[in-house]
């Protein structure tokens, strides 16, 4: 049970590029959490440059009603991030493993949400999720959903992994810190990163699912709602995907969290993610911009993406009258 003046522990952590998506997405937070919680925001800053500092501050502070929420910079000097081994991936992405020490050390659990989503669901349901035992709460991954994928973790073994253990998106975390102190969570995960430098799939979440393996807790799948669920003949044939298309509805019409999980982002002309709109609607609400800004950002995103879509009309219309042609005139 959730006492009145607890607070809500969320990290987000972004560098200058996911600055005003990580705004957006601390806005939907606040716009759909009730109205006794208190929100405890912690920013990991990547560099983010001072003026979108200022504009993530503003729209904390317009959309912060009554001042009951709170907002902690953490900056991210060169000795945190020293400790993760480099590899092919931007040592940003590996933020997640730094919040046992960045946090005060009264935090016990604390949710991490990547920056490339929208919260529409209370937040506070999420932080009562019971995490005694576990190191983590997650979603399983609806594509890749088990260790043994081509593209899950190969040496699963190695920390206690079975071929069918279940695979999490690490896109939304509840963290249990005590756990990650007690077991020496993060310098395994160093461990790891340093043994498979030279790995093409390693990443974050590689590297957690290796270190967590059968140690975390399933989360409804509604809080990590993925883009593949809008085209589900690409999921993978077993039980987890009959279970997903079993509340296919659901998921697709009102998940909780809709991450944006692919290369292209709402923010970018080029995103035909169904759920693009909901995410500008946000950033038009939210204070990024005031209305002359918004006004200006809007006009050069829909003409970039109108005459994008027009170049791609015309280049299938083209390769339609190729063929034909070549069909026409066969021999």
């Amino acid at each position: 049970m959730m006492k009145s003046n607890d607070k809500i522990n969320i990290v987000l952590g972004a560098d200058d590029n996911y600055a005003m998506p990580l705004a957006v997405t601390m806005y939907s937070i606040m716009e759909n959490v009730n109205n006794d919680a208190k929100l405890q925001f912690y920013i990991l800053d990547g560099d983010i440059s001072p003026k979108n500092r200022k504009s993530i501050n503003r729209v904390f502070r317009i959309n912060n009603i009554g001042e009951k929420h709170k907002i902690c910079w953490k900056d991210l000097k060169v000795n945190a991030l020293n400790k993760l081994p480099k590899s092919g991936n931007s040592q940003m992405v590996y933020l997640p493993f730094l919040i046992p020490e960045l946090l005060p050390a009264t935090c016990k659990k604390a949710i991490f949400l990547d920056c490339d989503l929208i919260v529409k669901e209370d937040i506070a349901t999420l932080w009562k999720q019971d995490i005694n035992g576990w190191a983590i709460c997650a979603a399983r991954d609806v594509f890749i959903q088990k260790l043994a994928n081509s593209n899950g973790v190969f040496d699963y073994r190695v920390y206690g992994g079975k071929a069918e253990s279940h695979y999490f998106n690490a896109g939304v975390m509840i963290i249990n810190l005590k756990y990650w102190s007690k077991h020496n969570v993060l310098q395994k995960l160093v461990d790891y990163l340093g043994n498979h430098k030279d790995s093409p799939n390693l990443n974050d979440e590689v590297a957690l699912n290796a270190v967590l393996a059968e140690q975390w807790k399933e989360l409804n799948p509604l809080w990590n709602q993925h883009g593949s669920i809008f085209w589900p003949h690409v999921l993978p044939k077993s039980e987890f995907t009959k279970r997903i298309l079993g509340m296919y509805n659901e998921l697709k019409n009102h998940p909780y969290v809709v991450h944006f999980i692919s290369e292209s982002k709402p923010w970018s002309y080029k995103c035909m993610h169904p759920g693009c709109s909901e995410f500008l609607t946000c950033l038009k609400k939210c204070g990024w911009f005031n209305r002359l800004e918004w006004k200006i950002w809007w006009y050069k995103y829909y003409i970039n993406r109108f005459r994008w879509l027009l170049q791609d009309f015309f280049e299938t219309l083209n390769l339609v009258n190729h063929k034909s042609f070549v069909q026409n005139h066969k021999l």
